[in-house]
């Protein structure tokens, strides 16, 4: 497929011309100066460092999907094929954030249901 490229197509400011061969094209972006076409603060682009969840705090590589069977409450509750993140490089693993929280939950609530409560003798006297 023959691709056919737009002589006068505006890339920001810079008007590029039609080229005869992605040589000339290689050419005259390694001669072209930038420096009166950037903005006032000196830079072309702004990036934003945000932690990503399906990487890997440690390495940074693409954690991969597992499942697993979860128990909490000292075995009394299991929650089946739960998805169970695992580093292919480094081989650390941890839960999705939202299954974490879930986890969390069922554990307090479990707590508190399961805590005895006074005996009925007790209360009554």
């Amino acid at each position: 497929m023959n691709k056919t490229r737009n002589p006068t197509k505006l890339q920001g400011s810079i008007r590029t011309p039609k080229f005869s061969s992605y040589k000339d094209e290689a050419r005259f972006w390694d001669d072209l100066d930038t420096a009166a076409h950037m903005p006032d603060d000196d830079e072309w682009f702004r990036f934003e460092v945000t932690a990503r969840s399906d990487r890997c705090e440690y390495c940074g590589s693409s954690m991969q999907t597992r499942s697993i069977d979860l128990h909490l409450v000292g075995h009394r509750v299991t929650l089946h094929r739960v998805p169970f993140l695992v580093c292919p490089t480094c081989h650390r693993n941890r839960l999705p954030e939202t299954v974490e929280q879930l986890a969390r939950e069922i554990e307090v609530s479990a707590a508190k249901a399961l805590t005895p409560g006074p005996n009925v003798g007790e209360v009554m006297r």
